[in-house]
């Protein structure tokens, strides 16, 4: 079973026969394939709105469908889910953690 990502979701374009939206080519979710965990990302955008912090976002996303969708998996979904997120959240930090380098 392959579970969807947000922006198969939501529609919004990530990739078309045209390339990415212009929605896609701004959120860091469909800019860098992580769209299990798109509620824990700083800088997603989501319905044409971008959108701050993890911890800023925390209650718009936590009524949002996407993380509702996810959230409420059971049994082999639920644990294709848990595999997903977590290999999203190791290759966002380790992204974080090259943005800091570069910075510097």
């Amino acid at each position: 079973m392959n579970l969807p990502n947000c922006w198969e979701i939501y529609k919004c374009g990530h990739v078309s026969g045209d390339g990415p939206s212009p929605d896609a080519e701004g959120c860091i979710a469909a800019r860098e394939n992580l769209g299990h965990s798109c509620w824990t990302l700083d800088g997603t955008v989501c319905a044409g709105k971008r959108h701050g912090s993890a911890q800023e976002k925390k209650t718009e996303c936590g009524q949002c469908r996407v993380f509702h969708s996810f959230k409420g998996l059971k049994g082999r979904s639920a644990l294709e889910f848990e595999r997903l997120f977590e290999d999203e959240r190791k290759r966002y930090h380790a992204l974080a953690r090259t943005w800091v380098k570069i910075r510097r």
